[in-house]
């Protein structure tokens, strides 16, 4: 009988090991924080997550004139580094960036290898897709936005995604 218990422990710590191994290994980019970005009264369906820094090409930084004349549906927010938030005034300068622009410090894990990139989520932090700025994808971007808000509208309105 003792045997079977010993067994029966073994298994169940097995198991249970197993459960947080696998919550605990869910993707970096899953979930972002956005809860820690937004405001509690923002009507916005899609935040977009702009990691840059004045340090990028300015070809690439581009897509900065679009991210500031989307509709309320979006909520733009810039994410940069610390040291560079610290000359917000030149940074806007460069970047002509006329949106919240924040530290990336505590989002640092949330980087992207390509800067700039874009990162569309949802209010509940689920993130839609990831594009890389590029020379060029300044036309592509508000199409691929418009496209986007209309073909994604059940996921976006609906709190269980």
């Amino acid at each position: 009988m003792k045997t079977y218990i010993i067994a029966l422990l073994i298994g169940a710590v097995i198991f249970l090991g197993s459960v947080i191994y696998k919550i605990e290994s869910l993707p970096i980019l899953g979930h972002f924080p956005i809860e820690k970005l937004q405001a509690e009264k923002e009507n916005s369906q899609i935040y977009l997550i702009l990691y840059f820094s004045s340090k990028n090409c300015l070809p690439c930084l581009e897509i900065i004139e679009t991210l500031n004349q989307l509709p309320s549906q979006y909520k733009v927010i810039g994410l940069v580094p610390g040291t560079e938030l610290k000359f917000e005034d030149e940074l806007r300068n460069i970047s002509g960036a006329r949106f919240i622009l924040k530290s990336l410090k505590i989002y640092k894990k949330y980087l992207p290898y390509y800067a700039p990139s874009l990162l569309g989520i949802n209010r509940q932090g689920k993130i839609f897709f990831i594009l890389p700025g590029v020379p060029g994808e300044n036309a592509y971007l508000g199409q691929f936005l418009e496209s986007f808000l209309r073909r994604a509208d059940s996921l976006l309105t609906n709190p269980k995604n």
